[in-house]
């Protein structure tokens, strides 16, 4: 799906854009609302991967991946899930007679490692379902002149 947005810094090929619901939106359109808009929160960031030439308050069309949610929820709530399984499981076969609290709290520590690990996959943005710029559109810039 791609939304319209505005662009508020730049930073390399990381811009963070703010968008607010409107008809523009393709799931504003569809949804007639923004009442379950996920990126209502005001900005987010996007990639800028074809070296679009973009100033401050820029309008541009950005990509969001269909994906993404479920992607986000598979690393947010399945792979922490496993890794308890695993610890814990691996904590009574590594020790025989381990007591059930320690292998629990190995447990959470796989939990706590799971979590982690999705975090910064999320903030390095090498889970690839990040937002992308795909072009400018006409409009305002910052100056208020047309470009």
């Amino acid at each position: 799906m791609t939304e319209t947005a505005t662009v508020m810094r730049i930073e390399g090929k990381r811009v963070t854009v703010g968008c607010s619901p409107s008809a523009s939106c393709g799931m504003c359109a569809r949804r007639r609302g923004d009442a379950f808009c996920n990126l209502s929160s005001g900005s987010y960031l996007a990639i800028n991967r074809g070296d679009l030439a973009l100033s401050l308050g820029d309008t541009v069309e950005v990509y969001v991946p269909s994906g993404r949610t479920v992607a986000s929820g598979v690393l947010v709530l399945i792979v922490p899930l496993v890794l308890f399984v695993l610890f814990f499981v691996g904590a009574g076969a590594l020790v025989r007679h381990l007591a059930e609290g320690l292998r629990a709290l190995a447990g959470l520590g796989g939990l706590g490692l799971g979590l982690a690990g999705g975090l910064l996959l999320a903030r390095s943005g090498l889970d690839g379902q990040e937002p992308e710029i795909v072009a400018s559109l006409p409009g305002p810039t910052a100056s208020g002149a047309k470009p």
